[in-house]
């Protein structure tokens, strides 16, 4: 079995575990990430949720920061409470969620930094965007490709919805028509919304386009002006001063695509958010992979090694090959279910060290999904698995059953962390780069 040596050892290569190799090989440190996957981070759609709701507020908080100081007065063990912590316990002597607040702001303007500033917002006020079912959601940072879209900040805007066909899984008529509804609820300045349909030449002979070949082919010259072209034909007469697509703009070459068609139709162009698949995920993922600076092994940690108070080495599997990488630090970033991050294997446990997991409250040994799951598919209160994961102090340090630090150079950051609901709170993102840039400057501290 090669072996290897890296000063820090991430495992997970989604949002927190990208963010920490670059923090982390910034500071100095030789840092790798492990990944046997591109998890879930690839499925989402790349802005950024601070706060945008919890249970017992009446509506949307208006931003981030109300979000934070909301739930770090109710919820002492949600990752934002731990975040807010000095020195193990909360700050009586300042406001609820002063630290939190300061370190996310912190957290998040450095995230954008390392991906070359392409996000827009602030943690002081939401923005409010359309999605491709129709809906509006609230955020706190917008991708360039989503900038265009903050629907409260448009007045007397007419916005073309752009579908394909062929194109099943996107119903350009149907999104404008309930885009048009809830923008009447929420008084937005949303003078037209109309579907503009076309036929995308060379593209429309499939029955089932998907947006990750409709995309590709975007990025190419010849498409891209057939594209649009097809966009003036379909408009006709129509007159808009937005163009709003689904998740189709592009992947590594996104900013052009964007670009070539506001400055051919003259008009302002965003895409919708939008449920996997899409490649808005993807491409944030392929962003990170190129500006992170750490190394990325593929595969999956299949075994660790330890002296009881620290991790020496993990064992990695990549198909039929092993690797033995030893570290000076670890950093836990798996993810919860959808990457197998968290698993049932008769007992409910993280699945690289054998954490035991809560959800909140309670350790939890057992999945239930009749008693952890509410009756309503999106309800006011969330859904108890979905906030199951590891118990971690206020320096990211994973804790044991007994409330003691699992292993003293193991941090933790991202959706593998119990105590909250990221679905349901819209804080996924939020949690996930504020509690990377947390665990890192614990590594600091502990290298000394």
């Amino acid at each position: 079995m090669r072996k290897y040596r890296a000063d820090v050892v991430i495992i997970g290569g989604g949002i927190s575990g990208l963010y920490a190799g670059y923090l982390a090989n910034k500071l100095g440190y030789d840092a790798i990430v492990i990944r046997k996957g591109q998890g879930a981070t690839a499925l989402s759609s790349g802005n950024i949720d601070i706060m945008g709701y919890y249970e017992g507020q009446s509506g949307w908080f208006d931003s981030g920061a109300e979000g934070i100081r909301f739930v770090t007065k109710r919820n002492p063990t949600h990752p934002y409470s731990l975040l807010d912590m000095a020195e193990g316990v909360p700050d009586l002597t300042i406001e609820h969620g002063k630290h939190a607040i300061m370190l996310t702001d912190d957290s998040i303007k450095e995230f954008n930094t390392f991906l070359g500033n392409i996000y827009t917002g602030s943690i002081a006020k939401n923005a409010y965007i359309g999605t491709t079912l129709g809906t509006i959601k609230p955020t706190g940072y917008l991708p360039f490709y989503m900038a265009n879209g903050d629907l409260s900040h448009h007045n007397d805007t007419k916005i073309g919805v752009v579908g394909i066909y062929g194109y099943a899984d996107f119903d350009a008529g149907y999104c404008a028509d309930s885009l048009k509804h809830f923008s009447k609820q929420y008084h937005f300045g949303i003078d037209e919304i109309c579907p503009v349909t076309i036929k995308f030449k060379g593209l429309t002979e499939q029955s089932n386009l998907d947006p990750f070949n409709i995309a590709r082919k975007l990025e190419i010259d010849e498409y891209r002006q057939k594209f649009i072209d097809d966009i003036k034909t379909a408009l006709g007469s129509k007159e808009v001063t937005h163009l709003a697509f689904p998740p189709i703009l592009g992947i590594d070459n996104a900013k052009v695509v964007v670009s070539d068609i506001e400055n051919e139709l003259g008009v302002k162009v965003f895409e919708l958010a939008s449920l996997p698949p899409n490649t808005q995920g993807l491409r944030l993922v392929s962003l990170m992979e190129r500006t992170s600076g750490a190394k990325i092994q593929r595969g999956e940690v299949i075994s660790f090694n330890s002296d009881g108070s620290k991790i020496k080495s993990v064992v990695v599997r990549d198909y039929s090959s092993k690797f033995l990488f030893e570290g000076d630090f670890f950093i836990l970033a798996t993810g919860k279910f959808i990457s197998d991050g968290i698993i049932d294997t008769g007992t409910l446990k993280e699945s690289v060290f054998g954490l035991p997991v809560f959800d909140g409250k309670v350790w939890v040994k057992h999945f239930d999904p009749l008693k952890m799951s509410e009756r309503q598919l999106i309800s006011p209160k969330g859904h108890r698995f979905l906030r199951i994961g590891i118990r971690v102090n206020y320096k990211m340090q994973p804790l044991n059953d007994e409330m003691n630090i699992a292993y003293e150079n193991l941090v933790a950051a991202g959706s593998v962390i119990g105590g909250y609901d990221s679905a349901f709170e819209l804080s996924g993102f939020g949690v996930a780069i504020s509690t990377a840039y947390k665990a890192v400057q614990t590594l600091q501290e502990l290298r000394g």
